[in-house]
């Protein structure tokens, strides 16, 4: 089928055409405290934001500004109904940027944790010492000054604090605004383009009136949230439906104007795709959710990893009288602190390795050398049992990341058994790179762990594997009635591995190094729309940042098995882009 031509002129953008912006206000002004969110301001009876704004003083304009910072960085990829209760934590935690600015990584990771691209939290504490150091604990009026000198503040930030707290008039572009925008002016265009992006914020600055910027910004975003959505587009209750490009052309079938003159054509838009629903009677068989051309999304990558909770009990001497349940009471835990840079920074993480399909798992004597690489054999720890667990699926922005999960249980060598009173001072400290013991459970589920890391703790607890989520079944299609890769608990206990297993021989050549690799981080320290940097391809020469490569396993297939990298990211987070299974969504729905 042919794509659908649409010859327009450039002038059919523009903004001058849109006359029922007080109408739109007044809508907004009905419905901004329908959705309870504890950062936005609520004027007296009868007083205006403008009137209200003019009473506070500088230090409350500061404070305001400071929760539409936080407030505006959590929403980024993530649902207001899911930021709120987070919001109130941050806010009970580090009430004023004052606060935050003492604050330390390990504490705004434990209060981020879960929300994803903890990149953001990062730089939120990096700001709030940025401005208590060089702005006196109060954040700029300036967007410009914002964008260029605070950290982790883009343009779309720059302009929420600007317009909201401090009545700039100065524009956005979120997620829904950019949505609002392309059907509000018929724009069908590469979303991420330079050339649509560019344009939107020309368009969003022409309509910021300048008695009421924070309101109008605002009203944009909740029109996105509330009736002008990525699947639904509900023009019969939107106040901006008059003067809607997509409604006139999808809902009342009236095309834009051919120009005369060749060279006034559009220059950014390109044609609509094929007619979709035969039945329409409408012209085109679209609606107005064909705004904004839809992005080719780019297939995440599998990836596995072979993940080692690592337990190390202590062993008491019979005359210290110790019974079983002390001993385990004493048990500590391997945990590995990810680089302060990059993907999932500062995080803590169990020690894991590469997974291959068509290799075994590390035997326990290359996992000893590598966790403590320093150590004499005979002053490894002993392996008392290594436990297959399960796997954990966890989806990541570009990743597909499969968790193998064993239970690794050590006691100290034979010379080193504990005397009686004589409590975790024999823990092998020769560790490697950034690895640290925790005691006990409670302490490691105190940690500033990722989704991945925190489910796969809760597999060795009691919890449940996480599968990979079955892909939607398309109307129309046979649904299978049964899974062809189940298997039977005694189909998987006959492949499962015994701990046997991992005690083979090793081979008689001499094994290839693993190639190292870069860890990615795909999120901007801007907040805008512009593209978000291409991930590299993958290589064997790239470093997953907190473990090094085992150098006595060989991958026969290492543009697949040795590749460590994820990507968080979302210019959005960190793209530490953890989505943790879920559809990532724009802001605020």
């Amino acid at each position: 089928m042919q794509s659908l031509q649409r010859p327009h002129s450039a002038g059919y953008h523009a903004t001058a055409f849109i006359s029922d912006r007080a109408a739109f206000l007044e809508w907004f002004s009905t419905v901004r405290h329908d959705r309870l969110m504890p950062w936005r301001r609520r004027p007296a009876e009868g007083e205006s934001f403008k009137q209200m704004r003019a009473k506070l003083s500088r230090d409350q304009l500061a404070q305001w500004a400071y929760e539409v910072m936080i407030s505006e960085v959590m929403l980024q990829q993530t649902q207001v109904t899911t930021v709120i209760p987070y919001f109130n934590r941050w806010i009970l935690k580090f009430p004023t940027i004052h606060a935050l600015s003492q604050g330390t990584t390990e504490e705004v990771h434990a209060l981020w944790t879960g929300l994803g691209y903890y990149s953001r939290a990062t730089r939120l504490l990096s700001a709030a010492q940025k401005v208590m150091a060089d702005y006196s604990g109060h954040l700029p009026s300036s967007p410009q000054i914002l964008e260029k000198d605070i950290p982790g503040i883009g343009p779309y930030t720059a302009g929420a604090i600007s317009s909201i707290a401090y009545g700039v008039k100065t524009p956005l572009v979120d997620g829904n605004v950019h949505r609002v925008l392309t059907r509000l002016l018929g724009i069908h265009s590469n979303p991420t383009g330079k050339p649509l992006v560019s344009t939107l914020w020309e368009k969003a600055a022409e309509l910021v009136p300048s008695d009421r910027p924070g309101d109008w910004n605002e009203a944009l975003m909740e029109l996105g949230a509330r009736i002008c959505r990525p699947t639904e587009a509900k023009c019969g209750e939107c106040p901006l439906a008059n003067s809607c490009r997509a409604n006139a052309e999808m809902n009342s079938g009236i095309p834009p104007p051919i120009p005369e003159d060749i060279e006034d054509l559009c220059q950014i838009c390109v044609p609509l795709p094929p007619k979709i629903d035969t039945n329409s009677t409408n012209a085109t068989g679209l609606d107005p959710t064909v705004f904004p051309m839809k992005a080719i999304k780019k297939k995440a990558r599998e990836e596995s990893e072979d993940v080692f909770i690592v337990e190390y009990q202590l062993e008491e001497d019979e005359s210290s009288g110790l019974g079983v349940s002390e001993t385990i009471e004493q048990s500590s835990w391997l945990v590995v602190k990810r680089p302060e840079k990059g993907l999932l920074a500062g995080l803590y993480e169990f020690p894991s390795f590469p997974h291959s399909s068509t290799d075994p798992s590390p035997d326990p004597t290359t996992i000893l050398s590598y966790l403590f690489p320093s150590l004499r054999s005979s002053d490894r720890p002993v392996v008392k049992n290594l436990v297959r667990l399960d796997t954990v699926f966890h989806q990541f922005s570009h990743i597909s990341m499969t968790y193998h999960v064993s239970h690794l249980i050590l006691t100290p060598p034979p010379s080193q058994i504990l005397g009686a009173g004589d409590k975790y001072d024999r823990r092998p400290q020769d560790l490697m790179d950034r690895a640290k013991w925790v005691e006990g459970k409670d302490e490691v589920e105190g940690l500033s762990m990722a989704t991945g890391g925190k489910n796969c703790w809760k597999l060795l607890n009691g919890g449940k594997g996480k599968e990979r989520p079955k892909p939607r079944i398309k109307s129309g299609a046979k649904k299978s009635t049964a899974d062809p890769n189940s298997k039977t608990k005694l189909e998987r206990a006959k492949t499962s591995k015994s701990i046997t297993s991992f005690f083979k021989p090793k081979p008689k050549h001499e094994p290839e190094p693993m190639g190292e690799s870069e860890s990615i981080d795909l999120v901007s320290s801007n907040d805008d729309l512009t593209p978000p940097p291409s991930s590299p391809p993958p290589s064997t020469n790239r470093n997953k940042g907190s473990l090094a490569p085992l150098p006595s396993i060989k991958r026969k297939n290492p543009s697949r098995g040795d590749v460590k990298s994820y990507a968080e990211a979302d210019p959005d987070e960190d793209g530490e882009a953890e989505v943790d299974a879920q559809v990532k969504r724009s802001r605020r729905e």
